[in-house]
């Protein structure tokens, strides 16, 4: 004769806690690899993109923005600048995009002889720098500033000159520290409301 025993349920209230905590590090950890995979953190070091970014800032990189298509004028961009004994990554907002002439006079920015006049930063430009004169850009060179325009180191000053696209390592998608600024920077806040058309430091 065949009998079976009645199997008892045990019911365990922690169970569902458990599950939830578990499925909740495992969200965690492949957020965790996903970011650590395709983007990559910089400190802010120096004034020169207030008040965008403000020093000491850090911002998380998109290091394949590029692998499928060129910056866009306005984007902020982290790059490597040409200078042998400078060994910070630097920081600012492309201007001006392969094929085009710009030149700074009477304090503005002028694209192929145009004023630029969606400039996102209305600040007068006390040194044009080489940009005094017409500066013509090669097929894969960008001209970029600081948004902090009178105290910035980039395109108009030969430590960082034109920026060649093999030099750009990455978009500055977002803040990350401070946790009350975290999110989308002011960069891309601009960005939505025009239409055109600092490895471990920046600068």
């Amino acid at each position: 004769m065949i009998t079976f025993k009645k199997r008892e349920i045990i019911y365990r209230p922690y169970e569902p806690v458990m599950k939830f905590i578990v499925d909740i590090v495992l969200i965690i950890c492949a957020a965790y690899l996903l970011v650590m995979a395709f983007f990559t953190n910089v400190s802010v070091v120096g004034h020169s993109m207030n008040d965008t970014l403000n020093d000491g800032d850090v911002v998380l990189i998109n290091r394949i923005a590029y692998d499928f298509g060129s910056p866009d004028r306005y984007d902020v961009v982290v790059f490597e600048p040409k200078v042998a004994n400078v060994s910070e990554y630097y920081i600012k907002r492309v201007i001006g995009l392969p094929g085009e002439t710009v030149q700074i006079k009477d304090g503005r920015v002028y694209i192929d002889g145009r004023l630029l006049e969606d400039d996102v930063i209305d600040t007068q430009i006390y040194n044009a720098g080489t940009a005094s004169e017409p500066v013509k850009l090669g097929a894969n060179e960008y001209f970029v500033l600081g948004d902090n325009r009178n105290n910035s180191d980039d395109s108009r000053f030969s430590n960082a000159g034109l920026v060649s696209l093999d030099s750009i390592i990455g978009k500055v998608w977002l803040v990350a520290y401070p946790f009350k600024d975290f999110g989308g920077t002011k960069a891309q806040q601009i960005q939505e409301e025009t239409t055109p058309e600092e490895t471990t430091k920046a600068e």
